[in-house]
């Protein structure tokens, strides 16, 4: 008999063992998905307040950008009624007009797609119109800061990506390599791509000051900046996104050689 109690309550402790157990793994699995839901909003936020400090990092140069075109259809309005039977005058309106207005809605549409919050949704982007609707809000800053660009993409590449976010990363990409040629006596940067397997790599390569190894090596950790009036997040947030995205990112600098910033991108799917 004695025997059979020992067996029952050992059952039976082996069974509260297991139930306490599960209890606590249940607690566990709750405590790691709130945790992850708070990292997740965290990470929100933080890419939110750094897409808000690109926007005003851009916003002289957009102001610039949107004042040029309004600049020329005032002018041609301010002509029209001394040079309206002027027939090479009605020639010139009807062809810089319409496009100066193109000009304009482009510029706005890019920069509020790029500002208005959305779902993420990855889709296949053309790699190359990516690109170029990103480098349409540094115009006034290369000009200003007499930066060479140079673009060598296929125009036939295609890229898996949120385009809300992957913009994002290519303007955190190209501000720093602005800010890297601050200085430099001819000042370039050059964005180029290439398909490997089933990834597009893309380089931005500047010809700045460089990053000192000791840094390289913080450059993705949130709040380091080795700038004044920088946060620090720009990296940070780009890391995040491009994870998301199934993509990476990486860095090559040496001092006073320049600097090259590595983003890898699932090849777009077939349509």
């Amino acid at each position: 008999k004695n025997r059979i109690f020992i067996m029952f309550y050992g059952i039976v402790a082996l069974y509260l063992a297991l139930a306490l157990m599960l209890y606590f793994n249940f607690l566990l699995q709750r405590e790691v998905k709130r945790r992850i839901a708070t990292e997740k909003q965290l990470i929100e936020k933080i890419a939110h307040k750094d897409k808000m400090e690109a926007i005003g990092n851009l916003a002289a140069g957009i102001a610039h950008e949107i004042r040029n075109p309004l600049t020329s259809i005032k002018t041609f309005v301010e002509l029209l009624p001394q040079k309206y039977d002027n027939p090479l005058f009605r020639e010139k309106i009807s062809y810089f007009v319409p496009r100066e207005i193109e000009r304009l809605n482009s510029l706005l549409n890019t920069l509020l797609d790029y500002a208005r919050p959305r779902k993420s949704l990855q889709q296949t982007e053309n790699l190359l119109d990516l690109v170029r609707n990103t480098l349409v809000l540094f115009g006034t800053m290369f000009e200003e800061n007499k930066i060479r660009i140079a673009v060598e993409i296929d125009p036939d590449l295609k890229v898996f990506v949120d385009r809300q976010q992957i913009q994002q990363v290519f303007i955190n990409v190209i501000m720093n390599a602005v800010e890297a040629t601050e200085g430099v006596s001819e000042p370039k940067i050059l964005i180029a791509a290439e398909q490997k397997a089933k990834e597009v790599i893309i380089v931005f390569q500047d010809n700045g000051m460089g990053i000192e190894n000791d840094n390289l090596r913080k450059i993705f950790d949130p709040f380091f900046t080795t700038k004044p009036t920088g946060t620090g997040l720009g990296l940070a947030v780009s890391y995040q996104i491009l994870k998301e995205n199934m993509g990476r990112i990486w860095v090559e600098s040496k001092p006073g050689e320049g600097t090259k910033v590595f983003i890898s991108l699932p090849i777009g799917k077939e349509v």
